[in-house]
């Protein structure tokens, strides 16, 4: 026996799915409604009879009173127990029943105008609104701050300022940064296609303010200029962090490029001649990938001798074929024996082959993964004894 609580749960997950606010916003013809309620089989209703006419009286009392809700019930003959009064279906006049029957008639009021209003605000969006009533009604009182950004961005694409300096009555930047979600939605409707810089699309690491023409705090490179005769041309600073847009947009004329992982050998890398050093972030290599200019200088890349180092090695070489590893051999690994440390094995990298790297290398990379000398070896740059940087430094040509 289906009681008015499990009815009314059948209703609640057709009404969270939006099967009728869709229908009513796109003219669809599913009213009247109606949920069937089965027959009974005589046996049932012969051993139960009192709880069958507890169960009719519920029903009539739970639903008597709705305007636009009618329990439809029918005579039905029984071979044994002749005719009985059955409830067989359950029929809504209109979206309106349905939303006084589930106690949510003034939210779907307040829907219904916030629909119509967005349309004339945003006729673009109506396509949107009409197939995703839910993602409205979810964001139902802050539809007019969302409005007013979406207008404001169409008559001011790719703005070039920071979010912070949107000038939005109501609207500041903590508000735009808890409803970036949405706003991408909306605005990838509203802007057109040369307003969207569509090779963002996460909204991890800035995605929204690089896809839609917003400043932000970008990452820093840290550098230091390796040459006191080319430190001239930055007033005679060494030691320098740039946003990296800034560094991007350098036109240095160098012999080489050093980037290391570890801050001490950064701050301690002898002086060359032409030669700059950057203090690498990991994976974070990929920043660097728009710096054209480093084409045209000699690289090297010194990173920790462990699976993870050799990834990033390849990763960088991905970007910049030219690179050369810097003390990241088995040469180097096994004169430091004493320095061998232990990288964590639920961290190790888990490619079978890494794209770019040297036989050489690739063959190291294997044997690290095999454990040929020991169980998940690693030898941190740091641990490497200086002497050996500057002996290899003194080979470069």
């Amino acid at each position: 026996m289906l009681t008015a609580k499990q009815l009314k749960a059948k209703l609640e997950k057709q009404w969270q799915q939006a099967k009728f606010q869709k229908a009513h916003f796109n003219n669809l013809p599913v009213f009247p409604f109606q949920i069937k309620i089965a027959k009974l089989s005589e046996r049932t209703v012969m051993h139960k009879y009192a709880e069958f006419q507890a169960w009719q009286q519920s029903l009539s009392a739970a639903f008597s009173d709705i305007e636009g809700v009618e329990l439809q019930e029918q005579e039905v003959s029984y071979k044994k127990i002749g005719r009985q009064l059955h409830p067989v279906a359950l029929s809504f006049e209109n979206i309106q029943a349905v939303a006084r029957y589930l106690g949510k008639w003034q939210r779907w009021q307040v829907l219904e105008q916030q629909v119509k209003k967005l349309q004339q605000q945003l006729p673009v969006l109506r396509e949107w609104l009409l197939e995703n009533p839910t993602e409205v009604d979810n964001y139902l009182p802050h539809w007019p701050k969302l409005a007013d950004i979406c207008r404001y961005m169409q008559r001011h694409p790719q703005p070039k300022i920071y979010i912070r300096q949107l000038c939005i009555a109501g609207v500041d930047s903590k508000f735009i940064e808890r409803h970036q979600g949405i706003l991408k939605t909306l605005l990838d409707i509203c802007l057109t296609p040369q307003d969207i810089n569509q090779e963002y699309t996460k909204l991890k690491e800035h995605g929204f303010e690089k896809r839609f023409g917003f400043l932000y705090d970008q990452p820093l490179v840290r550098l230091r200029i390796l040459d006191p005769a080319l430190s001239v041309e930055f007033s005679g600073l060494s030691d320098i962090s740039m946003p990296i847009t800034e560094f991007t947009e350098l036109n240095l004329l160098l012999d080489r490029v050093f980037i290391t992982e570890n801050k001490v050998n950064f701050l301690v890398f002898p002086p060359m001649k032409n030669s700059l050093v950057i203090f690498g972030v990991g994976y974070g290599v990929q920043l660097l990938q728009q710096s054209h200019w480093l084409a045209d200088c000699q690289i090297h890349y010194w990173g920790d001798i462990d699976t993870h180092g050799l990834a990033i090695l390849s990763q960088f070489r991905g970007y910049f074929p030219h690179t050369r590893a810097m003390l990241m051999n088995q040469h180097t690994l096994l004169a430091c024996r004493s320095a061998w440390g232990e990288e964590p094995a639920s961290k190790a990298h888990k490619s079978e082959k890494l794209a770019y790297l040297a036989d050489a290398e690739q063959q190291l990379y294997q044997d690290l993964k095999s454990h040929k000398w020991q169980k998940n070896l690693r030898l941190e740059q740091e641990y490497i004894d200086y002497q050996l940087v500057i002996d290899w430094l003194g080979k470069l040509h």
